[in-house]
């Protein structure tokens, strides 16, 4: 009888993936700061603050280690550093003199992960509903993740696998494959589509508010908050649309299609 044995001795430290989303909170969760009061006093030479905005997660995947954080972001307070003879900065580091990483949750999964992206409820959406992770895997596996406040961590609202006897048809006789799956987001959160077996496209599409999904109505009665899900999945031929060698893809922002890049081109 023989054994096998695997002891990993040094975590992966190479990111490979890397987004940012509402995972922990969401973008109404925090509380805009008082502007001050206009007087006649020296304070008024004091340059204008500009209310700092909620700051979104950042997640990170290195081989099949995922880490989710959230950025502390540290203002200028004192009339010395705003008056620095550093030069001035500008974009979303106005008004602030620094920021950290703080480690909320850290997984060691089961296998490494292809590509990763975040399903958003959409910009403008003023909901409590947070954004959820979506992670694939060889050869066409995908999980969604989102934040519980019970555990205080990630866990898995919906899995999809496109693997086994059921699905052979889609791999059209090959047994690998250059590149894993490859998953894109709708910036306006109605759906995510991911390649796979290089010309076959996943769609996922997003539950949307009142689709009766088990916990909404709990969720949003107790004044918490339930984070973007999907309500059901299906597959797209691209060889039925006489596309081959497909590199890359993308959701058109502002309508429901996305465009193909075939080669050096991309098609609508």
């Amino acid at each position: 009888m023989s054994f096998a044995a695997y002891k990993m001795m040094q975590w992966p430290t190479g990111i490979e993936n890397s987004a940012s989303g509402f995972i922990t909170h969401s973008r109404t969760d925090f509380v805009p700061r008082i502007p001050p009061i206009q007087t006649d006093d020296l304070e008024n030479d004091w340059p204008h603050r500009r209310d700092v905005g909620p700051v979104p997660n950042l997640v990170v995947t290195a081989a099949n280690v995922l880490e989710l954080f959230v950025v502390r972001v540290q203002e200028e307070g004192s009339r010395e550093s705003r008056s620095s003879a550093e030069p001035k900065r500008g974009g979303v580091m106005d008004g602030l003199s620094g920021a950290s990483l703080e480690l909320v949750c850290q997984y060691r999964l089961h296998g490494n992960v292809e590509s990763m992206a975040v399903l958003s409820i959409g910009v403008g959406d003023g909901s409590r509903r947070r954004d959820s992770i979506i992670l694939t895997f060889q050869d066409a596996k995908i999980s969604v993740l989102e934040f519980d406040d019970s555990l205080h961590g990630l866990r898995t609202s919906s899995m999809h696998c496109f693997e086994g006897p059921k699905w052979l048809h889609l791999k059209r006789g090959r047994e690998s494959f250059a590149r894993g799956p490859l998953v894109k987001v709708d910036p306006q959160g109605r759906c995510g589509g991911v390649l796979v077996y290089d010309l076959q496209m996943i769609i996922l599409k997003a539950a949307q508010d009142g689709s009766g999904l088990v916990g909404d109505d709990d969720a949003f009665g107790s004044g918490g908050a339930v984070s973007a899900r999907i309500e059901s999945s299906y597959i797209i031929n691209l060889r039925d649309l006489d596309l081959k060698h497909v590199k890359d893809f993308i959701f058109v922002h502002g309508e429901f299609d996305w465009a193909l890049r075939v080669g050096g081109t991309f098609v609508v």
